[in-house]
């Protein structure tokens, strides 16, 4: 992971890192403005715009048609180990380069496994199943069956269905 690093000056944001004196990267709040900070803005949409997303309104939630296309293409497996995690980035985000996958793995690994160590249960399998979708019609019906072991060690299972309007 990198370090964050301090800025000389607003144009520092625009070097790219094999660059910079430093190998790191700014994180900066703006308090104030003027015409200095709105140039910046400005640049820096553009840099985003041409190089980057830009994600404006929010990111809307996946119906559907859209989670039954990931589960076709990323299955419903799941391995807890970096390994695993950074194959299936590479899967649903091929323009991630190897140093981008590397470290979005690590972070997804070690916020996964923070959570594990805090007592969430990793012995919980939950698998849906989306059976229909229209939304034309406002209709989105799964089937979730979750898997898991008893304190005592024997196996469990609860299946839901339901339909949503």
């Amino acid at each position: 992971m990198f370090n964050r690093i301090k800025t000389t000056n607003l144009d520092d944001y625009f070097t790219q890192l094999d660059r910079r004196k430093e190998k790191g990267v700014y994180f900066y709040r703006i308090n104030g403005y003027n015409q200095e900070t709105a140039e910046f803005l400005q640049k820096y949409y553009e840099e985003s715009r041409l190089n980057g997303v830009i994600v404006e309104g929010g990111i809307p939630n996946p119906d559907g048609k859209s989670l039954a296309y990931y589960g076709e293409v990323m299955g419903m497996d799941f391995a807890m180990n970096k390994g695993f995690i950074t194959q299936s980035l590479q899967k649903w985000l091929p323009r991630m380069n190897m140093f981008q996958r590397e470290n979005v793995s690590t972070a997804i690994y070690d916020a996964l496994d923070n959570m594990r160590k805090k007592g969430k249960n990793d012995n919980i399998k939950v698998e849906i199943r989306f059976l229909e979708s229209n939304p034309e019609k406002g209709i989105l019906s799964c089937e979730v069956r979750e898997e898991f072991t008893y304190p005592s060690g024997k196996k469990g299972q609860l299946d839901y269905n339901r339909t949503i309007l």
